[in-house]
């Protein structure tokens, strides 16, 4: 026999006025007898509720049921539970990022969504993306959605070819003569004083990973939501204020009311906002301050995505000819095809690589060309696109081809190389001693007083080091080349070097007065393997991804690292495998 649930009451949670409702109400997701005397199927409530705060959720289900019926209508499938969190956080008016992998149907959503507010709601959209091949993509798709073509302004070569054809493309921006404008994220960075500021009802950044490598692009992104230098500015010393603040450990009453009156006044520029921004998830580890911009600003943090739904196979062979295998490999798997090296190597490598190919019976062209040459890649005339294993490359970030790509060759593993040149080139000591200081500490190599110096060295130099030279001023300079000697004694030592280089995953070699430390490249690799696994009507296309490798250590940083991502992520020797099935 069941037992019987004693009835309660709970004071002022009734959601419609704020009155008392029973439990028994709240249980069936209904409002308080006040506001609905008689009982109705939930589903129903909203035909019966005129006034009150829950006519917000009415508004809510009903912009949202009316968004599900407008995608189907194009797209031939229902939302995905996935994207259907997104639409209400949207009518919400909520700005926020896409968690989610490559593949899920980001771009789609952020295309649909946009026809959906030029048509019902008559507001602005403004797109970006990292290159002009998405930017193009994202104009063809538009268009296949039914977007009129006079509706869209997309700023690329292939639309504004000539110098008059450019001057026009760029006063019609000015006089914000479109309805959605598609454009790069350079394009913003280098024309910001002619692009309208607080008339979108929607700021989409295809790929935040392009707005986030230059800071002052965060700035330029806010300024689309109406937000003045100002207000950024006052922002961002509210940010280094609260820094400070909580470094001390023990803020006074003193500190915490200017902390609070401080707050109040940047949630005053908080309400400034108009429209709602939406960034597809980071690759990469944001350094600048200027991040927590959105935040303070806007509510949300940018951070990873979850690898979840991913759908690859991950394969490997160790071949003694890496290039020459590579050959083998493709023949076998046919078109649709991508060839990655890694981003160690050189531009003119990936031309020989490319050249080569051709030569052996592939027809493949470099990501440079891609473009130009989509429609042969789609047809199968080009069986593959090389470029390289980088989340800053085109071909790894910039093509969306769910229908055509089937596989990725990397021609050896993505590798990052850092040296350690003894002038002036603190980005690569940045990088290269946030390779090696952790595995210093995890080996117990140094004192841990010359640890604990080393990593203050690195929070320095996430500051400092991405600043030109001619901005720095001669004290940071001069801390940073400091900082390289110091890094060049440690490596030195005897016991240190011969540690590093005896390291499973580490490869550290001296060259004349510079050191190169190689390691694996993991965001290169998830970045440009998540291009042959795609979301469509009957789940996540399956893809493969094969790795030629030709660095153990590498190879073995790699397997490590790619566990951050997802514990799911497993190589199996190609043997295993049964490449007919995928």
């Amino acid at each position: 026999m069941p037992k019987e649930i004693v009835p309660l009451i709970y004071k002022k949670m009734c959601p419609n006025c704020g009155g008392d409702i029973t439990s028994e109400r709240l249980a069936k997701g209904l409002v308080c007898e006040q506001c609905l005397p008689d009982e109705v199927p939930r589903e129903e409530i909203c035909d019966f509720i005129g006034y009150g705060k829950f006519v917000d959720i009415c508004n809510l289900w009903e912009k949202v049921k009316d968004f599900k019926k407008f995608f189907k209508k194009i797209i031939k499938n229902d939302l995905w539970s996935i994207q259907e969190t997104w639409a209400i956080r949207f009518f919400l008016n909520i700005s926020y990022a896409l968690l989610a992998p490559t593949g899920i149907g980001k771009t789609t959503f952020g295309l649909v969504l946009s026809r959906y507010l030029v048509e019902k709601e008559n507001k602005k959209v403004y797109l970006l993306f990292p290159t002009q091949m998405l930017v193009n993509q994202a104009y063809e798709k538009l268009v296949s959605f039914g977007v009129s073509e006079e509706d869209i302004l997309a700023y690329t070569s292939k639309f504004a070819k000539s110098k008059k054809k450019q001057e026009e493309y760029k006063e019609r921006i000015k006089n914000g003569d479109f309805k959605i404008l598609l454009t790069t994220t350079m394009f913003l960075y280098k024309n910001i004083d002619i692009i309208p500021k607080g008339v979108y009802g929607l700021v989409f950044v295809d790929d935040v990973d392009s707005i986030l490598k230059t800071a002052k692009n965060i700035d330029k992104v806010l300024m689309l939501l109406g937000f003045s230098q100002e207000d950024i500015d006052y922002t961002l010393k509210f940010i280094t204020f609260k820094q400070n603040l909580f470094k001390k450990g023990q803020p006074s009453e003193e500190d915490l009311e200017l902390y609070q009156r401080w707050q109040a006044k940047i949630q005053k520029i908080a309400e400034k906002r108009k429209g709602v921004l939406i960034v597809s998830s980071a690759t990469s580890n944001p350094r600048s301050k200027r991040v927590n911009l959105f935040r303070e600003l806007l509510g949300f943090e940018v951070g990873r995505p979850s690898l979840t739904l991913r759908n690859i196979e991950d394969v490997y062979e160790k071949p003694e000819k890496v290039w020459e295998k590579s050959v083998e490999v493709l023949k076998r798997l046919g078109k649709g095809g991508l060839a990655f090296l890694s981003s160690s190597e050189t531009r003119e490598t990936l031309h020989q690589y490319v050249k080569f190919l051709n030569e052996n019976g592939i027809s493949a062209v470099s990501y440079e060309e891609l473009m130009d040459r989509l429609d042969e890649y789609r047809e199968g005339k080009i069986q593959v696109a090389v470029g390289f294993a980088s989340y800053r490359n085109p071909l790894a970030r910039g093509i969306d081809l769910p229908d055509v790509i089937r596989y990725a060759v990397f021609v050896g593993v993505p590798k990052l190389q850092f040296n350690i040149r003894f002038e002036e080139e603190f980005v690569h000591l940045y990088y290269f001693m946030l390779s090696l200081v952790p595995f210093l500490a995890r080996k117990k190599l140094l004192d841990p007083l010359e640890i604990k110096q080393l990593y203050e060295y690195i929070n320095f130099l996430k500051i400092y080091a991405f600043i030109p030279i001619d901005k720095l001023d001669k004290e940071k300079l001069e801390e940073m080349k400091h900082i390289q000697e110091y890094v060049k004694s440690i490596i030195e030592r005897k016991e240190v070097f011969e540690a590093v280089q005896n390291s499973p995953e580490i490869t550290l070699r001296k060259e004349g007065d510079t050191f190169i430390l190689t390691t694996a490249d993991v965001t290169g690799y998830i970045q440009a393997s998540g291009r042959t696994s795609r979301l469509y009507a009957g789940g996540l296309t399956k893809g493969l991804a094969y790795v030629l490798v030709d660095d153990e250590k590498a190879f073995y940083s790699l397997q490590k690292k790619v566990r951050w991502f997802s514990e799911d992520i497993i190589f199996k020797p190609v043997e295993e495998v049964n490449l007919e099935e995928i």
